[in-house]
C-alpha cells in the first residue's frame, strides 16, 4: 500500500494512469532537485571566488556553448592546391565541390576537371607542397 492507496484494487487503466502521473512527478521533482542543488553549488562557488572550471578543469577543454548560442567548430584552414593561371585571385583546394572557375575553364577548353588537376600550370605556387606536387605531375 502506497500513501493510503491500495493498488491491488485498481483496474488496468487506473494503474496505467497512476504510473504515468508518477513518472511525470518523478521527472518534475528531479528537475527541481537539480535546480536547487545547482543553486547551492553556484552559491558556494561564488562565495569562494571560484568557477566550475576551477573545480573541474577538464570541462574547459570541451566547453559547450551557452544555451541559445550555436556552437561552431573551428575550421582548419586549407591552403588552396590549385590556382587559375589567368587570375591568381581564383583558387581551389581540390576538395569538395568543384568551384565555378574550374568548371568554366574546363568547359571553355573542352577538357575535364581531372585534366586541370593534372596540369602543372594550375598548381598554386603558394602551396607548401608545390614542388612535390609539381614533380608528381611531371612524371
Amino acid at each position: 500500500m502506497i500513501s493510503g492507496i491500495d493498488i491491488s484494487k485498481l483496474g488496468y487503466a487506473e494503474l496505467k494512469r497512476l504510473m504515468e502521473d508518477a513518472e511525470r512527478e518523478v521527472e518534475n521533482r528531479k528537475s527541481q532537485f537539480i535546480s536547487d542543488l545547482r543553486g547551492e553549488i553556484d552559491q558556494k562557488l561564488f562565495d569562494a571566488g571560484l568557477s566550475i572550471y576551477d573545480l573541474y578543469p577538464e570541462l574547459s577543454k570541451s566547453r559547450v556553448a551557452k544555451e541559445g548560442e550555436r556552437q561552431v567548430a573551428e575550421k582548419q584552414q586549407v591552403v588552396p592546391k590549385y590556382r587559375n593561371p589567368e587570375n591568381a585571385e581564383e583558387t581551389w583546394t581540390g576538395r569538395g565541390r568543384v568551384i565555378h572557375w574550374v568548371l568554366r575553364i574546363a568547359e571553355d577548353r573542352n577538357i575535364s576537371v581531372d585534366d586541370i588537376k593534372n596540369d602543372v600550370a594550375f598548381l598554386n605556387p603558394d602551396h607548401p607542397k608545390y614542388e612535390t606536387h609539381k614533380q608528381e605531375l611531371s612524371k
